[in-house]
C-alpha cells in the first residue's frame, strides 16, 4: 500500500512561492492508521490497499518552535482537482528505513503518549479525516 503525502512550507491552499516542496511515499498497513506531529495535530485514515491518499501539510514558526497543519485531501476539499498540478512541482523524498527505524525506537514512549491521547483522551474530537473514498 502506498501513501503520499504533499508537504510544502509556506502558503495553503495555493502553492508557494519559495519554500520547500516535497512528496513522500512510504508503505503503510490498510485500515485505520493514526498520523501525527508533535505539536498535537491528527489524521486518522482509513486506507485500501493499492490507492493513494494525499494530505497537504503546512508547518509555520511558533513562538518557539514549527508547526505543522494537515489538510486532508477528501473528495469534497478545493484541494482534491489540484493534486496532479502540485505533483508536477513536488520533489521526490525517499524514507532511509534504518534512520526511520533509529527515530521510532528513540521516539515510541513520546508516540504511545500521543497515540493515547488521540485514541482515548482530551484530542479524540480534534482527530482530521481521510476515508477509503478519499483515496484514488
Amino acid at each position: 500500500m502506498e501513501h503520499r503525502c504533499e508537504r510544502k512550507l509556506s502558503g495553503h491552499p495555493e502553492p508557494p512561492r519559495r519554500g520547500i516542496r516535497s512528496e513522500l511515499k512510504s508503505k503503510v498497513r490498510n485500515g485505520l492508521t493514526l498520523f501525527f506531529a508533535k505539536n498535537k495535530v491528527a489524521l486518522e485514515a482509513d486506507l485500501e490497499a493499492g490507492k493513494s491518499y494525499y494530505v497537504g501539510t503546512n508547518v509555520r514558526m511558533g513562538a518557539w518552535k514549527a508547526r505543522m497543519n494537515f489538510t486532508p485531501v477528501t473528495r469534497n476539499s478545493e484541494l482534491w482537482d489540484k493534486v496532479d498540478d502540485y505533483k508536477k512541482s513536488l520533489n521526490f523524498i525517499a524514507v532511509v528505513e534504518e534512520e526511520r527505524g533509529k527515530w521510532e525506537v528513540s521516539k515510541r514512549q513520546e508516540a504511545q503518549g500521543l497515540v493515547d491521547y488521540y485514541s482515548q483522551g482530551p484530542g479524540k474530537g480534534e482527530v482530521l479525516r481521510l476515508n477509503k473514498e478519499d483515496g484514488r
